[in-house]
């Protein structure tokens, strides 16, 4: 099976990498030998380390970029947090943003958001 290039560059943000300790892995799209697999009634996922994050995670980014979950290669913090605050108003969605676990998935998502409607590539540098 062939890895293919994440269609979402992160640009070495690691927000979501920080709150997901175990990326869930999908046999039709992921060779699973390639990772450290624990068997879920979700489902396959990437073996958790006990620290709350991924454990590919590193202070630049994602340290197995070029084979990473396909799960992980089709996340986009933009439409999630567009699904997830789709309908609310202003004040609802920073009442959501702030008390949320996510708070800093949505930080990233909305500084991306401002950069595309600011003509720029949606993408922001840094970590999570």
């Amino acid at each position: 099976m062939t890895q293919m290039a994440s269609p979402i560059d992160c640009a070495g943000c690691t927000a979501c990498c920080l709150l997901t300790p175990s990326p869930r892995l999908y046999p039709e799209h992921d060779d699973l030998g390639l990772y450290d697999v624990v068997i879920t009634d979700a489902g396959p996922r990437i073996a958790p380390d006990g620290t709350g994050k991924c454990p590919h995670v590193t202070a630049t980014g994602c340290g197995i970029h070029d084979r990473k979950p396909w799960s992980c290669r089709q996340f986009d913090c933009r439409t999630y947090y567009e699904r997830k605050t789709e309908g609310m108003s202003r004040p609802e969605r920073r009442r959501f943003e702030k008390n949320d676990r996510f708070s800093p998935i949505w930080a990233a998502a909305k500084a991306r958001i401002r950069d595309a409607h600011a003509g720029g590539s949606g993408v922001t540098t840094g970590g999570g």
